[in-house]
C-alpha cells in the first residue's frame, strides 16, 4: 500500500482499496467480478496480444524462469480465474504479515488515524513463502498476427540488497534508447541497428527481489529482423571493445536511472514496499549509487563475458507470422 499525496483529504479514497475487505468480505464480488473485472482481464488480454514486444517479453519470462517470475501475468480465459479463487487467495495473501505501508509527504495524525480505520482489523497471518528462483533459458516461437519482435535475454540482477550494479551499467551501455528527439542514438544498439530503417533495438533490464532479467527487445520491418539480429549479436560482443570513456557515460546514465527512480514517487515507495517485504529494511539510494560509481570497465567486462560467454542459458523468443528460422 503507497501513499504519496500531500493533501490529507485524498488519504480516506486511497485507504478504502484494502483488498482484504473488498474481496473476502464483500457480498457482491460475485457480481463485480462478472460485470467489471472479467470484462477488464480479457480487455488486457487482447491488447496484450496485438503487442509483439510485450507478447515476446511474455513468453521470455516463461522461458527463463519457467514458474514463479515465468508465470504468465494474464490469463487467456476466466475459466480458473473466478470469485472463489481470488477470495481463498486473498484469505490467505492479505495479512499483517504480508503488507507494507509507506507513505511519503503524508501528515502523521492523518496516517495513523486512516491507518487504525481501515487497516485496524486486519487479519494475523503467516508470511507468504516461496522457494527461490532459478533461472533456466530456453527458446521460444510463437506466431503473432500482430507483427514481429524478438527478445534475448540473459540473467540479470536482483534488487537490494544483492543488487549488482555491473550489470546496471552494462544496460545502459548496450543502450538503444536516445533522450534526444530524431536521434538515434550513439550507444551499441544503436549504432547496430542504425543501417536498418525501422529497427529498434533496446536493452532494459528487470530486478526482482531474489533474480533479475536483463534482455534486447528487437522489432522492425520483418524482412530486416533477421539481419538486425546478427548486427545486435555484434555489438553484444563488442562490449569487450568498449572504451573506459563510453563505460563513464554508461554509469553517468545508470546513477540518472536509479535517482529518477528514487524522485518519481510512486515507483520510489513501491520499491521500498518491496524491500520492506522482503528483508524488513528499506534501500537506501546513496548506497546503490556507490555501488554504481565504483564500477569500472574491467569488472563491466567481466560480467558480460560471464553472461555471454561461459556456458549459461539463453533465451530467444521470436514472434513472426511465418515463425522463419532465425
Amino acid at each position: 500500500m503507497f501513499l504519496h499525496q500531500q493533501d490529507s483529504s485524498v488519504c480516506p479514497e486511497l485507504f478504502a482499496i484494502d483488498a482484504n475487505v473488498l474481496i473476502t468480505e464483500n457480498p457482491a464480488i460475485d457480481y463485480v467480478f462478472s460485470e467489471e473485472v472479467a470484462h477488464t482481464l480479457q480487455y488486457d488480454f487482447k491488447k496484450l496480444s496485438a503487442n509483439p514486444s510485450r507478447l515476446a517479453l511474455e513468453h521470455a519470462f516463461g522461458a527463463a524462469f519457467h514458474k514463479g517470475l515465468g508465470a504468465p501475468l494474464l490469463a487467456a480465459t476466466n475459466k480458473y480465474v473466478n470469485p472463489g479463487s481470488i477470495e481463498q487467495y486473498a484469505s490467505q495473501v492479505y495479512n499483517k504479515s504480508n503488507i507494507a505501508l509507506v507513505a511519503s509527504g503524508a501528515p502523521h495524525a492523518q496516517l495513523s488515524k486512516w491507518t487504525t480505520e481501515f487497516f485496524g482489523d486486519l487479519k494475523t497471518g503467516s508470511k507468504v513463502s516461496s522457494s527461490a528462483t532459478k533461472y533456466f533459458g530456453g527458446e521460444a516461437r510463437v506466431s503473432s498476427a500482430a507483427g514481429s519482435s524478438y527478445i534475448i535475454a540473459f540473467p540479470g540482477t536482483p534488487s537490494s540488497p544483492n543488487f549488482k550494479a555491473e550489470y546496471k551499467v552494462l544496460t545502459h551501455l548496450l543502450g538503444g534508447e536516445t533522450a534526444v528527439k530524431w536521434n538515434a542514438g550513439f550507444s551499441l544498439l544503436s549504432r547496430a541497428v542504425a543501417e536498418f530503417p525501422g529497427v529498434s533495438a533496446v536493452a532494459k533490464q528487470q530486478h526482482f527481489t531474489d533474480a533479475g532479467l536483463l534482455y534486447i527487445t528487437v522489432e522492425g520491418p520483418d524482412a530486416l529482423l533477421e539481419k538486425a539480429g546478427q548486427a545486435v549479436v555484434k555489438a553484444i560482443n563488442d562490449v569487450t571493445k568498449v572504451s573506459e570513456e563510453e563505460v563513464k557515460k554508461a554509469i553517468a546514465q545508470a546513477k540518472f536511472d536509479v535517482l529518477s527512480e528514487v524522485e518519481g514517487r510512486s515507483i520510489g515507495l513501491e520499491l521500498v514496499g518491496q524491500s520492506l517485504l522482503q528483508n524488513g529494511t528499506a534501500p537506501q539510494a546513496d548506497t546503490v549509487v556507490r555501488a554504481i560509481e565504483a564500477v569500472t570497465a574491467d569488472s563491466v567486462k567481466k560480467v558480460h563475458h560471464l553472461l555471454f560467454y561461459l556456458p549459461s542459458p539463453m533465451t530467444l523468443l521470436i514472434h513472426t507470422r511465418l515463425l522463419r528460422t532465425y
